[in-house]
């Protein structure tokens, strides 16, 4: 009768490093901005970590899943020397794995600017 192996597999973990993107338009003398982006990376468990088994698409048997953002916002400067800044980001998260798959966040932002620009 053939031996039938059960460990796990070994293999190279090849990871692309992540990435993303983001395009920002500046109105009014630069004193407002609107942005917005895109962002991915390849997340990994360290081996020996319980993953339950269901259907599970974009994912693989061996641990990984791709991790996606976009974003879209704005911020303007509430002085003419731009050193003082407020603005608000809404983002929406997708796990293509196991766990949750996905979540929105919106945060709002202060931002002081010392010297000159």
């Amino acid at each position: 009768m053939p031996r039938v192996c059960k460990d796990p597999v070994n293999r190279a973990k090849f990871t692309l490093p992540p990435f993303g993107a983001k395009a920002i338009l500046k109105l009014r003398d630069d004193r407002i901005e609107i942005f917005s982006g895109f962002a991915a990376m390849e997340a990994w468990k360290p081996a020996g970590t319980f993953e339950p088994r269901g259907l599970s698409l974009l994912s693989s048997p061996y641990g990984d899943a791709w991790l996606t953002q976009i974003e879209a916002g704005g911020q303007i400067s509430l002085d003419r020397t731009q050193h003082v800044w407020v603005g608000a980001t809404g983002r929406h998260l997708s796990n293509f794995g196991p766990g949750h798959k996905e979540w929105n966040t919106f945060s709002g932002a202060a931002t002081f600017v010392f010297g000159h620009h």
